[in-house]
């Protein structure tokens, strides 16, 4: 699942790659910057067509926010970040939903270095802009992010039932994503946490070439 500013991203950079692979039949060939005022004309209509189609959702009212707070992290998590546990952190703890509706659709809690926010206060805010922290933390030479996810499946605790409204029985869909920046350097652990009967994981899987080639 990638947020629709990191897809609009990838649209980007694929008209750019386009507009230089382009070839030319005939007639008289167009300005540099006739073309890049219509590959800018293409990105907007690019990114006006995936707003359409990917969901809106945003941190539901009353969603918790927490500053700093220094309770012993998950040792995953804290491994993550290599951070030891109980180590001080920032904790962004939303329920994210449609905001027409009211209808949670997954719960996300962020966990941020301490001293990254001290470089970058604004990942402390309650409000980091648009594009949120990823684009925050890029603006500030930290990009392009690397992300590295892990899906598992449970069942969901008592809380996470009631705020994502799931009937009994269903699995609760888990994915844990560690957002690094090209150094190497831990970001951010995301844990989201999601109804396992609203939603599918798919990707393409291709042969490896190797497994064409013959045995000695």
């Amino acid at each position: 699942m990638i947020p629709f500013f990191e897809v609009l991203k990838l649209a980007k950079n694929w008209l750019q790659l386009m507009s230089g692979c382009a070839s030319f039949h005939g007639g008289a060939r167009r300005s540099t910057s006739s073309r890049a005022a219509d590959s800018a004309k293409a990105v907007e209509a690019l990114a006006a067509a995936l707003a359409a189609t990917l969901p809106s959702w945003v941190a539901l009212a009353g969603a918790a926010f927490a500053f700093f707070e220094t309770r012993t992290r998950p040792f995953d998590v804290a491994a993550q970040l290599g951070l030891a546990p109980g180590a001080e952190v920032i904790i962004r703890d939303r329920i994210m939903g449609d905001p027409a509706t009211g209808r949670p659709t997954q719960l996300a809690t962020s966990y941020l270095p301490a001293d990254l926010a001290d470089e970058l206060p604004v990942l402390a805010a309650r409000e980091t802009g648009r594009g949120g922290i990823y684009d925050r933390m890029e603006e500030a030479g930290l990009g392009p992010i690397l992300w590295t996810e892990s899906i598992t499946t449970r069942p969901p605790t008592m809380t996470e039932a009631r705020r994502l409204r799931m009937t009994a029985g269903i699995a609760l869909l888990h994915i844990i994503r560690l957002a690094t920046s090209p150094a190497g350097r831990p970001l951010e652990v995301n844990d989201t946490r999601m109804n396992g009967d609203e939603f599918e994981i798919s990707y393409p899987l291709r042969r490896h070439p190797s497994a064409g080639a013959e045995l000695p």
